[in-house]
């Protein structure tokens, strides 16, 4: 039997595969994932379109990212909301801090891109464990 994905399925399954560092550093998987019109505000105050995000590599050292507390919000149809919340950790000095993501994916045929994501700051605190 073949199960048909809710929207809620497939859209944290790619907002899962976007936060993998084979992703991020594989333009040819950004562009499947995200729409040519991308703005990314980020938490450090940066706008990035789609040309600047399939330009970047994985910032150094990659932090190991968390999602967790996926909602969705279908806007109209062919267009959603996904929010949730990332735990970063950095692997190096073992600072944790909790990032909100917002974004909004449009359905492209029969395929979701990412159209825009904004980034709230995140507060560190020394890992303790």
């Amino acid at each position: 039997m073949n199960k048909q994905l809710s929207l809620f399925d497939i859209l944290t399954a790619q907002a899962h595969c976007l936060l993998q560092a084979e992703t991020q550093a594989n333009a040819c998987a950004l562009d499947k994932l995200v729409d040519d019109a991308f703005i990314e505000f980020a938490h450090c105050g940066r706008t990035s379109r789609k040309a600047e995000l399939l330009r970047r590599s994985p910032a150094c050292p990659v932090l190991e990212l968390v999602p967790e507390n996926f909602k969705l919000n279908e806007l109209i149809p062919g267009l959603a909301q996904l929010s949730f919340q990332l735990k970063s950790v950095n692997p190096v000095s073992g600072e944790v801090g909790h990032i909100l993501r917002c974004s909004i994916w449009k359905r492209t045929g029969q395929n979701w891109k990412l159209v825009f994501q904004q980034v709230m700051p995140a507060r560190y605190q020394q890992n303790d464990d």
